[in-house]
Formats: structure tokens, C-alpha cells, sequence
């Protein structure tokens, strides 16, 4: 239940005086059959590719695409907003990784940047992917605003067999986005 103030913050946000901004918690589903579906999924032998879907060996469904309907992390705005220049920094000892983050379009808005974690080789079975940091800003019509991740231990722990949170030596890919399955900025780095 929505609450007793829904229908009129729905009004606000339909007739734009209020610009949405948030995120789904969860993966939507594009169809039954993808149930369970989660963005924190467990890397297998026979991996789905996006790049070539219909790989014989890749895991698919016959009849429907393996993308969820709507990702975790997904959320729509009144306004535009572009992604550029993902680095890697340092400074004071610390190491750093920022994106610049500019409101493209006419009205302001509130954005949500994640930090997703993928651990190419560990110890235990990792997901593919994993949220470990997220910043919301917010932006006005044209403005500019870089973002910065410090590269702490806690974005690359884990939990091993044993029940300890631990943190190996390896190589892990960063990836910065909207929502769990865009891709389009990523950087690997070593621990």
C-alpha cells in the first residue's frame, strides 16, 4: 500500500513538478521462466554472453532473452544524464576512482552513481557482479560533477569458507554505471 499521500505525490511526478530519482532494489523479470533472477548472480561454467547471445555452449533460454526486464539499479528521470571519463586516481596515499557526471538535459535532477565490483579469481565462487558503492548528487541543467570512490578494502572483501571477511591479492574489474548491467565504464585493477 502506496500510503495515503500517494495519489498526490503520483500527480506531482506525473505532471513533472517533482523529477523521479529513484532506483529499483530489485531485478523485474522479463518472464516467469527467468525466476530466480538477481543481478549478484554466481559465475558459472557456461556463462551468458551478452556480446554473442546464441553461443552453442552459453547458457540461454530457447524463447527469451536472458536480460531482465528491468535491472537492479534501474530508475527513469524527466532529464538526461551522460556518463564520461572514468580514471583512476590517487592522492594523500589513497587510491581513487572517479567519472564525471553531467546533467544533459533541461530540468534538475538527482542521480545515483554505482560502483559494481566483479572478483575475476577467488578463493570461493563470486558473483559476476557486485554493488559495493553508490553516491547520489545532484545536478543542475548543464552542470558537471565528478564523482570519486575511494579504493578501500571493504570494496574487495569477502566472506571465505571459514566465516572470515577477508580480502585476496588478484585482479578485480570496476565498473561504474546507472544500474547493475551497464557495462560501458569499466576498469580492471590489481589488489
Amino acid at each position: 500500500f502506496p500510503g495515503t499521500m500517494s495519489g498526490k505525490v503520483l500527480a506531482e511526478i506525473l505532471s513533472g513538478k517533482v523529477n523521479p530519482s529513484a532506483r529499483l532494489s530489485m531485478t523485474f523479470p522479463r518472464a516467469v521462466g527467468q525466476i530466480p533472477i538477481y543481478y549478484s548472480e554466481l559465475s558459472t561454467g557456461r556463462p551468458h554472453d551478452r556480446i554473442e547471445p546464441y553461443h552453442r555452449f552459453a547458457s540461454r533460454y530457447l524463447d527469451e532473452s536472458n536480460s531482465p526486464l528491468f535491472p537492479f539499479g534501474f530508475g527513469l528521470s524527466y532529464s538526461q544524464v551522460e556518463y564520461t571519463e572514468m580514471k583512476a586516481k590517487e592522492g594523500a596515499g589513497k587510491h581513487y576512482v572517479t567519472i564525471q557526471v553531467r546533467n544533459t538535459g533541461v530540468y534538475p535532477t538527482k542521480e545515483v552513481v554505482q560502483l559494481y565490483v566483479q572478483d575475476k579469481a577467488a578463493s570461493v565462487v563470486r558473483p559476476v557482479k557486485e554493488l559495493r558503492a553508490f553516491e547520489k548528487i545532484s545536478l543542475k541543467p548543464g552542470e558537471t560533477s565528478e564523482v570519486a570512490f575511494e579504493l578501500t578494502d571493504d570494496l574487495f572483501s569477502f566472506i571465505d569458507n571459514e566465516g572470515n571477511e577477508i580480502v585476496e591479492a588478484g585482479e578485480f574489474i570496476l565498473f561504474i554505471g546507472q544500474h547493475a548491467l551497464d557495462d560501458r565504464f569499466q576498469l580492471t585493477v590489481q589488489r
